[in-house]
Order: structure tokens, then C-alpha cells, then sequence
């Protein structure tokens, strides 16, 4: 069982102030002794000798907690907080202290001084992404499945600030047409836009340029991502401390294949312990759509169920989703302009609907603005409506993508100048200081070969973070991220141990058999969550796999308190007389011998 929140065994340096300087104390901030799965677990009120800052104004109060892993590999995180005002109470980190310092090690290195060197130089740069946050969405591959090993990732996160993140491989290989030459259909390239077309701005998307785009190149399903993720995973052998940064996800999986939720089921039967969730997957995105070969891709008007049996199965397992779907089209905007979004309104109805309200979803990049499709006019206040229906309450958006950041933050001025657009930013911020627990910060970054590709979005943003409530701003950057993704995790490891054993995968997830959980070629999210349900209740736990409380005993009537009462009585008069009866030979009684009477 893993060991969380002790003490270190040494003083633990503050983290700088605003300046960058060490602020300093007398002694080491108190460390958490709160049994969670988060090293901001609640610590509870830190000592008046905790050491204080005045960053972000007013005085604040920093706390250091480690947590240490059976593999004896640690956590150290530094949070800061408001400093106690008088007879109030500090809450809880995970919900209200800023994450301002991380390092991951081992007991042995802690004990040589190792934090004591390192976290000063492992703090987040103020002026990119303004302490450290976690990453709902981000691609350590690219479209030829190029990309970062995990242990380069961790590398770069401690430079960027990124205390965990998500592993969401790209799910598609870029396959060149046409007449290459010399390349013989090998890709010259590793994104589905070709550089000449990649930086140009929307409005010079025209439908020539975006046919040319399109018959450039041809995107093919790779589904074997997942098991490359694991496959990585497992060879760099990271240690716990290093692993709980990390949550690959699943993404290789045809959504508008009815066999997908069964393929997801098989994904995490073969690979116990890996994923977290799904996605990023797509389903309108721009010119991905029309560059995806094979029909029958999933869309939200005639071919939409199979998606959503693939939400349902994973709401069933506790996977949140991650899904990618523009809220416009190129064509509708160029037609129309950008006051009617085209798929607003299936959107909606994907999200009302009975398969998908039990399940997390994030909608990608401020719902569904992209690189040529553009911030609808009304977007903010359509998002609002969404964020306010109470059968979309399982909806959340991230804010991933640095070209999206851009929609979000600046305007271009008459001179073609990019300038900040403060009204923009102040209606985001509003948005987001009003549904505080429905944003999570991404960058999008694809396969960074730099830390400033990583920390782009983060540096975009900084405008509409330092507007947001110090709640809000908290939640967006890492605590959204703790409760939707971290706290999946337990529910994900339940799901494989209780019910995905060998017996119920070979007898209930094929197509054929008694007693399966299929509907013809899909799996049946009802008959899913029944088996679930059984195989819980057999084991006497809870979706998070914790062990259920025994059932307290009803209440006793009076007369049934004092029946119970007599047959005591009479059961200990029986041992009485037994004890004290004389045997056939008139010998003592077994209780005058016990105590050696005559």
C-alpha cells in the first residue's frame, strides 16, 4: 500500500517569491499527514513559523509535502497559500493552494539533500506558465509516430512546470498521394498540413487551398498506438514517484466502428494498469475528416451511435473522454461567417444524450475552435449555456491549443498587427471564474524538441489566468485535472481487476456465447454496468475498488432485545448445570476439581 504525505527527513527550501528570490524560515513547512491519492491532500492548517511570501499580494503561507512510494521513489511538492487571517480556517490545497514547486526522487537522494538542491531550480518560469500546472492534453507522437520517450517527457515537464500530463499519442499515420518523386509514398513531412500551408491564416484558407490541402495527404487509423504507449511505458521502468506523473490515454480506436467499446475493453484487459481515459479522439476536425481514408468515419448526424456506445463503455469502466469535434465547419464559416455554428446543435445533443451523461467528458480547445475554424461570435455564451444545463453537467472544456490561445487573447488590428483583446479575455475569464470546476489548462503541444514549444500555450494564456479568481485559476491549472483524471485512475484499476478477469473475457466479451455483454457486434453499456455492478457487489467493493463498510445491524425491538436476553440466560444456566453435575460415580463435579475442592 502506498505510503503518502510523511515528513521528510530534512529542511525543505521554500519556493521564490515573485523576484525569484528563496524566501526563508526557521524551520521546514509542515508536510501533510492526510491519507489521499494527491500529494495536495489536505495538510491541514500549516505552524505560524511556516515560511511566507508576498507573491500574488498579501502574505502567503507555502507548504511542502512529500509522498513517498513503496519503491521508496518520493514526491516533494511546495504549495502555496493565502496566509491564515485571524479565527479563520485555511482550506483545503487541493482545492485552494497554487502548486508552486515539484520534485520527483527517491528516499535515498532525499536523505543526501537532494530536494534541498534541486527544487529551486525545479520551479515553473514566471514569466511562461506562472507556476506549475498539469497537462490534460498533450501528444508525445506525431503523425509518422515519432516522439518522446517517457522519461524525455518528465525531463522537459520539470523545465516547462508541468507536473503531470497526459499521454495521448496521435491515432493516425500521415500516408503522402500523388506524385512524389524520389520519396516513393514515404511522408516528407510529419503533419497532415504541408509546411507551405501551416502558418497561413485563416481567411487564406479558400476552398482551392483546402482542396490542395486535403489531396496532399491521406490519414490512415493506426490502432496500434496504444500497445506502443504501453510498450514504452514498461521498457523505461520508471519508478512510482515518476510514474504518478503520467496518464497515457487510449486513442487508437475507430469511432464509427460498433466494435469499438470492445476493442477498448480489450485494450485495458491486455494492458492492466496502463490507461486513464480516452482520447484525444476526433470527429469533425477541419481537414482531418476528408483526409481520413476508409468510409464510415464517425460523425454526429448519420453515423453517431457507435461513438456513443464507445462514451458509454467508457463511463461504464470510470475512463473520462477527450474528444476533439469543431463546433464549425470551414465551408459554413466561409458561407456564413462565424454567428452560426454548423454542429452546435448535434453537439448538444451528443451530450444530452442517455449514452453519454455518465460519463466525463472534456470538450477540446475552448469547445471546438481550431486552426481555420474561428471562435464563433456568441461562443462564450453558447458555452454558458452548455455549462448551465444540468444534463450536460458531465461536460467539461479545456483550453488546449496555442492557436486556439490566440482566438482567446489577442485581435488583429487594422494594421494586420496581432494587439490583446482585453474585452475577449475579460469574457473568458468571467466564464471561467463562473464554472470554475469545468476548465482544465492543455497545451496541445505535439512532439516538442524545445521547452518553449511546451510552454507556448501557457505563455498565451498568462493574460487570461492572471484574470481568474485564485479558485478558479487553481482548479484550471491543476486541480480540474486531480479530480477528473487522477481520481479516475482507482476506478479504471477497479474496473480491470473485479470484471475484466480472463473468465469474463472469454466469455462474455465475444459475439457469440450465453451470457455475454454484446448487442449483436457492440458491447451493451447496460449489460456492461449490470456485470460491473455484480462483480463489485461479489467482492464487497466500491467503484474505486475500496473495500465497503459491513452493513450495521438493524435496530432490535424491545421484545426482541429481551428475547435475546433469555436465551443467553438459558444457554449459560446450561453450562452451569453442567459444569457443577456430579458424574455416574459420584465422583467431584468438573468445577469442584477445577479449583481442587473436596
Amino acid at each position: 500500500m502506498t505510503r503518502v504525505n510523511q515528513a521528510p527527513s530534512h529542511p525543505i527550501p521554500p519556493a521564490p517569491d515573485s523576484a525569484g528570490n528563496p524566501t526563508s524560515a526557521s524551520r521546514p513547512p509542515r508536510a501533510s499527514r492526510s491519507k489521499g491519492g494527491s500529494p495536495l491532500a489536505a495538510p491541514g492548517a500549516p505552524g505560524t513559523s511556516a515560511p511566507t511570501s508576498s507573491a500574488g499580494g498579501g502574505n502567503r503561507v507555502r507548504i511542502a509535502t512529500t509522498r513517498i512510494f513503496d519503491d521508496l521513489s518520493a514526491s516533494v511538492t511546495v504549495a502555496e497559500l493565502p496566509a491564515q487571517a485571524a479565527g479563520a480556517q485555511v482550506g483545503s490545497p487541493r482545492k485552494s493552494a497554487e502548486l508552486v514547486g515539484a520534485v520527483t526522487t527517491t528516499l535515498a537522494k532525499m536523505k543526501q539533500g537532494d530536494v534541498q538542491s534541486r527544487l529551486p531550480g525545479a520551479q515553473a518560469d514566471r514569466l511562461t506558465t506562472g507556476h506549475w500546472m498539469s497537462d490534460s492534453h498533450f501528444h508525445p507522437t506525431n503523425y509518422t509516430q515519432q516522439g518522446m520517450v517517457p522519461r524525455q517527457m518528465l525531463a522537459m515537464m520539470d523545465q516547462v512546470g508541468i507536473h503531470r500530463s497526459v499521454m495521448s499519442p496521435i491515432p493516425t499515420d500521415v500516408m503522402p498521394c500523388g506524385d512524389h518523386g524520389d520519396h516513393n509514398h514515404i511522408p516528407a513531412e510529419s503533419y497532415y498540413v504541408p509546411a507551405q500551408f501551416a502558418n497561413i491564416k485563416p481567411q487564406e484558407l479558400t476552398a482551392e487551398v483546402e482542396q490542395t490541402i486535403k489531396g496532399s495527404a491521406h490519414l490512415m487509423l493506426n490502432q496500434q498506438v496504444d500497445a506502443d504507449t504501453a510498450l514504452f511505458m514498461n521498457i523505461s521502468q520508471l519508478s512510482h514517484a515518476e510514474r504518478d506523473r503520467l496518464d497515457p490515454m487510449v486513442t487508437g480506436l475507430h469511432l464509427g466502428s460498433p466494435l469499438s467499446p470492445q476493442a477498448l475493453l480489450f485494450k485495458l484487459a491486455t494492458h492492466p494498469g496502463m490507461f486513464t481515459g480516452v482520447g484525444e479522439v476526433t470527429i469533425h476536425k477541419e481537414l482531418v475528416q476528408s483526409q481520413y481514408e476508409g468510409a464510415r468515419q464517425a460523425n454526429l448526424t448519420d453515423n453517431v451511435q457507435s461513438f456513443k456506445n464507445l462514451v458509454a463503455t467508457a463511463g461504464v469502466v470510470g475512463m473520462p473522454v477527450v474528444l476533439h469535434c469543431d463546433v464549425d465547419s470551414t465551408a459554413n464559416q466561409r458561407a456564413n461567417g462565424v454567428g452560426q455554428p454548423a454542429h452546435l446543435d448535434n453537439l448538444k445533443q451528443l451530450f444530452a444524450s442517455p449514452e453519454t451523461r455518465d460519463t466525463t467528458i472534456i470538450w477540446a480547445h475552448c469547445g471546438g475552435v481550431g486552426r481555420f475554424v474561428q471562435k464563433p461570435v456568441d461562443h462564450a455564451d453558447n458555452l454558458r449555456a452548455i455549462l448551465s444545463n444540468p444534463e450536460m453537467k458531465h461536460i467539461n472544456i479545456d483550453i488546449s491549443w496555442s492557436r486556439v490561445a490566440r482566438q482567446i487573447v489577442l485581435k488583429t488590428d487594422a494594421e494586420g498587427k496581432e494587439v490583446p483583446d482585453h474585452e475577449s479575455v475579460q469574457a473568458w475569464a468571467q466564464l471561467i471564474n463562473d464554472h470554475p470546476d469545468r476548465f482544465l489548462f492543455g497545451s496541445d503541444a505535439l512532439n516538442p524538441q524545445e521547452k518553449a514549444t511546451w510552454e507556448e500555450t501557457g505563455v498565451l494564456y498568462q493574460p487570461l489566468l492572471d484574470k481568474l479568481t485564485p479558485e478558479a485559476r487553481i482548479a484550471v491549472k491543476t486541480g480540474n485535472y486531480e479530480r477528473l483524471l487522477v481520481d479516475a485512475r482507482p476506478k479504471v484499476r477497479a474496473f480491470e481487476q473485479h470484471v475484466l478477469t480472463p473468465g469474463f473475457v472469454e466469455q462474455r466479451l465475444r459475439a457469440s456465447g450465453d451470457g455475454r455483454v454484446n448487442a449483436g457486434p457492440h458491447i451493451d453499456p447496460g449489460a456492461l454496468r449490470a456485470a460491473r455492478d455484480a462483480a463489485y457487489a461479489g467482492a464487497g467493493v466500491d467503484v474505486n475498488g475500496k473495500r465497503l463498510a459491513a452493513a450495521p445491524r438493524p435496530k432490535e425491538t424491545p421484545a426482541q432485545v429481551k428475547a435475546h436476553l433469555e436465551k443467553i440466560k438459558a444457554q449459560q444456566d446450561a453450562r452451569v448445570a453442567a459444569l457443577t453435575a456430579t458424574d455416574k460415580k459420584s465422583r467431584p463435579s468438573r468445577l469442584r476439581r477445577m479449583f481442587g475442592a473436596a
